[in-house]
């Protein structure tokens, strides 16, 4: 034990049992010992220490040029080493793999690798992927210590106390990089052009965090991406569009504009989406009611107006907001006039029927459930869910039931319109009075109420003797009931009407 042996020659492997063998020099006499028993002498490694690849080099499965190689590991790698090395051979492990490799290519850091952020702020996870939670976020030209191998393109590292691992590709290993002099971090800023979204990352598809409103200050925080700046606002990081920054100076108290004054009352003339950002591709925060009061805080960008609704800011078209007051609503009384027309229940936009008469779900398989003459409706642009939907006839609302998202409205001569695949609006309830144009709910996204695959609005005309409950006979939108002067006589064709298209 402990005897020191010169290696003349191996690694030999033994066929029938793969024992691997060196030749030997023991105290002058030469012979033939196993591997597992040998280890370098000049070895200095210690365990699990973080070494360096100097050049592309193959990580092979034993100590010796004849073993199998199983990757190359790139120059400049980091790796770990496990202790062992034998014949010129380290034992390490990189992005999961353990093999060998030739030592004269691996360089140990005692341990640990200086690296700064290169291009941040950056998101110190708890584990190497996306998947894993944020810890905190260094920003640009941090200073960490990697303290293991890549995984996953991720390097574990230490940042002041706090451990935890960091996308590669955003770390500069072994030395500090020389700031960007068009990089304004540290330096305030002033919120521009109307209130102006917070967001959990650099791009308009992460969520909203706050909205700040005109003229806030800011202070950025790093370098831009995509456009935004990182920044903090208060106490609440983020980032922002650098279009509607002002970067340095003294912000100067926004003077109010003689046409778009900074905060003003206005009013909502349908039942209109509030979004997290100024253009119909944002989240849809909550739908306001038509005759909705609401507080216009910015000016007028996109098409958009930024607003506030209760305690929710957000941003609303301006093609449904009005700054002059509405006339007295109606009172609804307990009887409304029997037949009248029947409208689209949507408006903007074109649409198509996907599925007409006599289609695969359009049948009447019982005396009660009957959809034979029924339309499926839906936007060609595919940009159905979230869409309000609004009343097509005047009278009583016989029922709605959550599961199939279905509303029905007794007409009060006989007949009976149902809508399916709707997120109702919480306030109806059977009974009440509702007027055609009236906003009822909005179509269900996957996951919604009633959602079957497709966002869409399945329409049914019944002719019913109880209201619309139970005794429904199924009746084809012509004659009186057209549907805004379309009329939809049936033929007795499978899928009459599919592909017809409207803008209502």
């Amino acid at each position: 034990e402990g005897l020191i042996v010169d290696v003349l020659d191996g690694p030999f492997t033994d066929d029938a049992d793969g024992t691997v063998w060196y030749m030997i020099n023991a105290s002058g006499q030469a012979g033939y010992m196993i591997s597992d028993y040998l280890v370098n002498a000049d070895s200095a490694v210690s365990p699990a220490a973080v070494a360096t690849a100097t050049a592309s080099v193959n990580l092979r499965s034993g100590p010796g040029t004849s073993f199998a190689v199983l990757l190359v590991i790139p120059n400049g790698s980091t790796v770990n080493t496990t202790g062992s090395v034998q014949n010129g051979f380290t034992q390490l492990t990189f992005n999961g793999t353990t093999g060998w490799s030739a030592s004269q290519y691996i360089s140990v850091s005692g341990g640990t690798t200086p690296a700064v952020v290169a291009d941040g702020p950056l998101n110190l996870r708890s584990g190497p992927g996306t998947n894993f939670s944020v810890l905190t976020v260094m920003p640009t030209g941090a200073s960490v210590t990697i303290t293991g191998a890549l995984t996953n393109g991720y390097y574990p590292v230490r940042f002041g106390s706090t451990n935890g691992f960091a996308a590669g590709a955003y770390l500069q290993i072994g030395s500090v990089p020389t700031p960007s002099p068009t990089t304004p971090s540290g330096q305030s800023a002033t919120v521009i052009g109307g209130a102006l979204n917070l967001r959990s990352g650099p791009g308009t598809n992460f969520s909203v965090i706050t909205v700040m409103p005109n003229g806030a200050t800011v202070t950025i925080t790093g370098a831009l991406q995509n456009g935004f700046y990182p920044l903090r606002y208060g106490t609440t990081n983020g980032f922002a569009s650098a279009t509607y920054l002002r970067i340095g100076g003294t912000p100067s108290s926004p003077t109010p504009s003689a046409t778009a004054p900074t905060s003003r009352t206005a009013w909502t003339t349908a039942g209109l989406n509030l979004r997290s950002g100024a253009s119909t591709t944002a989240s849809v925060l909550l739908v306001m009611p038509n005759g909705s009061q609401i507080t216009v805080t910015g000016s007028l960008a996109n098409g958009f107006y930024p607003v506030r609704f209760g305690s929710t800011n957000g941003f609303a078209s301006s093609t449904y907001i009005t700054f002059t007051p509405p006339g007295p609503v109606p009172t609804a009384t307990a009887t409304v006039p029997a037949g009248g027309t029947i409208v689209w229940p949507v408006s903007g936009g074109t649409w198509e029927i996907i599925q007409g008469y006599n289609g695969s779900s359009h049948q009447n398989t019982s005396s009660s459930w009957q959809y034979l003459y029924s339309l499926d409706i839906m936007r060609i642009d595919g940009a159905t869910a979230g869409i309000q939907a609004f009343a097509p006839v005047s009278g009583t609302i016989a029922w709605y039931e959550r599961a199939s998202g279905g509303i029905t409205i007794n007409m009060g001569n006989g007949y009976a319109v149902a809508m399916f695949h709707l997120t109702v609006d919480r306030s109806w309830e059977p009974g009440d009075v509702i007027r055609q144009g009236d906003f009822i709910g909005t179509i269900s996204p996957e996951g919604g109420e009633g959602f079957v695959q497709v966002p869409h609005i399945h329409l049914t005309l019944w002719q019913t003797n109880d209201g619309g409950n139970w005794n429904r006979v199924a009746t084809p939108f012509t004659g009186q009931f057209a549907i805004s002067g379309n009329s939809f006589p049936s033929n007795g064709s499978a899928y009459q009407w599919s592909g017809f298209e409207f803008t209502p």
